[in-house]
């Protein structure tokens, strides 16, 4: 199950992104979104999320799909790794 990285802006409220966060949650793709540390200290690593996605073809609509939104900053895929 690939996994899709971003952020939300600097000024994004905590309660606003944990709605978005929810509506994330409801698109037909997605199946958990969530804060990477909800008990972060830092405002940077608070603001970073994640979004489960059922396939790998879905994967590359989600990120156009938060890279739309105002109050995403960066959305992106993790590199892929290989066994060696």
């Amino acid at each position: 199950m690939p996994s899709v990285m971003f952020s939300f802006k600097s000024g994004v409220a905590p309660a606003k992104q944990d709605a978005i966060l929810e509506e994330i949650e409801a698109w037909d793709e997605v199946t958990k979104a969530s804060r990477l540390k909800e008990d972060a200290k830092n405002d940077v690593v608070l603001r970073m999320a994640y979004a489960n996605v059922e396939d790998h073809g879905g994967a590359q609509q989600v990120v156009d799909r938060l890279s739309e939104m105002p109050e995403i900053e960066s959305a992106s895929l993790p590199a892929q790794r290989k066994l060696v």
